[in-house]
């Protein structure tokens, strides 16, 4: 497999595809502990309120190792950054796995988050160094096939731990795969020698005196925050409060995201025929109104809305990913990246999910989708603020 810096006439599927499985394994043993809440909380004897602050302590991690990962990266390489995330995040899920202690617990939450939190700027800085700017939406489509197929499998893959204590072997089960893939990017990524840029003042300066950056951590914490805080809760919500079955709920939510694996390559050859900005301001605004209709009693609105809302959500991440990499060198890239995106997922993937959880426990989870959605559907006309250029640029 060709994955030299210096091939630009094709895709460079097969070290996407490698990316892709990598970014499977970091998603799923995150979200892993949506569908498997129910079971925590019985075993460990604790509220909706304290098991869903594991999402916060995940999310402050990963925000923390997405910062050092500027640090980081320019010194072992992406690819050992890679590596070194599966490796710290395997560890951390073992961990979480045989302990009792729930401040324990908490702090390899939050040790599996850092680790996790290295993987992404290494991991998109390598797909934009490999990959010509014109593929670079079906590049960025092909690698949503790992956070997508996460979310399908995570219920699939949780219903088969539930029970007891089981629920920690499944724990056990992920860390292994996260070591075999740490190797799987030893042997066959090994041609990749990238190491992007550290934080500068030059590329600091550029990056945060940008609007765009701003204008565009504001539509990745509300993406995220409708992408993982509401898969965060979604479970709890639909079996606490719309009285469904625990495995009903789990293969609905699994279902609900087979979509994305097909919209998510249609995003990708939309984006890269015609441009970003109409297209991301749709599905903002698509993905701010299905959420409101989460909230509403109404079964036949409310299953239509669990499988709409994500074919919208996940959409975004290939639409926004392109814009982003068309704003700042491809070198400072990273850098962008692993500023923009940790605030994006402590507010997105932490802060949200908790506040869903504090009002789940009023029993109020859909207030919690109506506020939400209508944040996000109103902050639409950000995307008109923002320039409409596709090529890189140094400021």
């Amino acid at each position: 497999m060709d994955v030299g810096y210096s091939d630009r006439d094709r895709i460079n599927v097969g070290l996407v595809l490698i990316l892709s499985g990598a970014m499977f394994l970091n998603l799923l043993a995150r979200t892993v502990f949506s569908p498997l809440l129910l079971a925590i909380e019985e075993d460990l004897g604790i509220s909706h309120k304290t098991a869903t602050q594991f999402f916060l302590f995940i999310s402050a991690g990963y925000s923390i190792g997405m910062l050092g990962s500027g640090y980081l990266s320019p010194r072992l390489t992406h690819r050992y950054t890679i590596i070194a995330a599966l490796l710290v995040g395997g560890v951390s899920l073992f961990c979480v796995a045989i302990l009792n202690s729930l401040n324990l617990i908490r702090l390899f939450l939050f040790l599996l988050g850092c680790g996790m939190g290295l993987y992404l700027p290494s991991g998109l800085a390598i797909i934009t160094e490999t990959n010509q700017e014109r593929n670079l939406g079906k590049a960025f489509a092909i690698h949503e096939i790992g956070p997508n197929l996460s979310l399908i499998l995570a219920p699939i893959f949780a219903q088969a731990f539930l029970g007891g204590s089981r629920w920690r072997l499944s724990l056990a089960v992920l860390g292994v795969l996260c070591f075999l893939q740490s190797a799987v990017i030893l042997v066959f990524l090994r041609d990749v020698k990238g190491s992007g840029e550290g934080y500068t003042p030059a590329n600091l300066k550029s990056i945060l005196l940008s609007s765009r950056f701003w204008i565009m951590m504001i539509f990745f914490c509300l993406a995220i925050g409708a992408s993982l805080g509401v898969y965060s809760v979604l479970p709890a919500f639909l079996v606490s409060e719309r009285g469904m079955g625990l495995p009903l709920v789990n293969s609905l939510v699994g279902i609900s995201r087979i979509s994305g694996l097909v919209i998510i390559f249609l995003a990708g050859l939309l984006v890269d025929r015609f441009g970003v900005k109409w297209l991301l301001a749709t599905i903002i605004a698509l993905t701010g109104v299905t959420t409101v209709l989460l909230s509403i009693q109404m079964k036949p609105v409310l299953l239509a809305a669990v499988f709409l809302q994500p074919i919208f959500v996940e959409s975004f991440f290939p639409i926004a990913l392109t814009m982003t990499a068309g704003m700042w060198p491809k070198r400072s890239y990273n850098v962008a990246i692993s500023l923009m995106i940790p605030v994006s997922l402590l507010v997105g993937g932490g802060v949200i999910p908790s506040l869903l959880g504090i009002l789940g426990e009023r029993g109020s989870f859909a207030t919690g989708f109506s506020v939400m959605g209508a944040v996000v559907t109103v902050c639409t006309f950000l995307v008109f603020l923002l320039d409409g250029t596709r090529g890189r640029k140094n400021g």
